[in-house]
């Protein structure tokens, strides 16, 4: 279980009530965004923050990135899945 708690609801209402996004999508640059589909990646991108990223919270914020020499960066095993659940 992951500390990590997101509020897509109000990301939602700034987006859509406060700064009307919805104005700017189906026209270029956003032709091929729409309001639903926009709020579907909302929903996608809160489920990964909040499991496949979140899982690897604790172990980045104890363990951490370390350089073992210049220019070369290891990464707990947790904060991999992360990167490659983003990729």
């Amino acid at each position: 279980m992951s500390h990590f708690r997101s509020n897509l609801r109000d990301i939602a209402f700034n987006l859509f009530e406060v700064f009307h996004t919805e104005e700017y999508l189906g026209a270029p640059p956003f032709a091929q965004m729409d309001p639903d589909t926009a709020r579907g990646v909302l929903n996608e991108v809160e489920r990964l923050a909040s499991t496949a990223f979140a899982d690897s919270f604790v172990e980045g914020d104890r363990i951490g990135a370390r350089m073992v020499e210049e220019g070369t960066v290891v990464l707990p095993e947790g904060m991999n899945r992360s990167l490659d659940a983003y990729f």
